[in-house]
């Protein structure tokens, strides 16, 4: 039977060590036989993760601009808001921009359309060493990464969004799409389909 990780009063894999169960079972449960595909020939990432919808005529739109630390190229976000640093134990995204600065910077503000996907499997989201070259177990936290490329306009310095998605005990979900990462991400970004855009 195939199993999803998405309960239907939330959008999210279940991510609370607490409720793992102590006797996993030793099988990986993907919602769809082409994710599983994907997972096997797509090493280094899928641009297009089976069972996803289509990012075309999806569009980010950030109202304000968004405070980049000092040191970091990205905005992390959590639990709807912006934070200081990320739970690998929580789904979370980042915000990335084209360059560093030990002063910070403001990310450009505007609509950005999405343009490009990729989705991978990772053993670690920090170093993304992918899961399938490195190995791993059932004791082995996975990370599902999304990666949408966004246009910019000349001058801007948005580039990416990226979305890890965790999951425990050899219970293997998609990654994040779109809607779902709306609500990691919260007001300061808007994340919606573009009217009249061929999907």
């Amino acid at each position: 039977m195939i199993r999803h990780p998405v309960e239907p009063t939330s959008a999210f894999p279940p991510t609370d060590p607490a409720r793992r169960p102590r006797h996993p079972r030793a099988v990986i449960a993907a919602p769809t036989r082409g994710l599983l595909l994907c997972l096997a020939l797509g090493v280094a990432g899928c641009t297009h993760a089976p069972g996803q919808p289509r990012v075309a005529g999806f569009e980010v739109e950030i109202p304000e601009p968004i405070r980049i630390p000092p040191g970091s190229a990205h905005a992390s976000f959590r639990g709807g808001r912006q934070v200081a640093g990320v739970s690998l134990l929580e789904p979370f995204c980042e915000l990335e921009i084209a360059t560093v600065s030990d002063a910070g910077q403001m990310s450009s503000s505007g609509n950005f359309r999405v343009v490009s996907s990729r989705y991978t499997l990772l053993k670690d989201p920090i170093t993304r060493v992918p899961a399938l070259m490195a190995g791993f177990g059932c004791s082995d936290t996975l990370f599902q990464e999304s990666v949408w490329r966004l246009r910019s306009d000349p001058g801007s310095n948005v580039r990416s969004l990226r979305c890890i998605a965790p999951y425990f005990d050899c219970r293997l979900g998609p990654p994040l799409t779109l809607p779902q990462s709306q609500q990691v991400i919260g007001p300061q970004m808007r994340i919606r389909a573009i009217a009249g855009a061929a999907s």
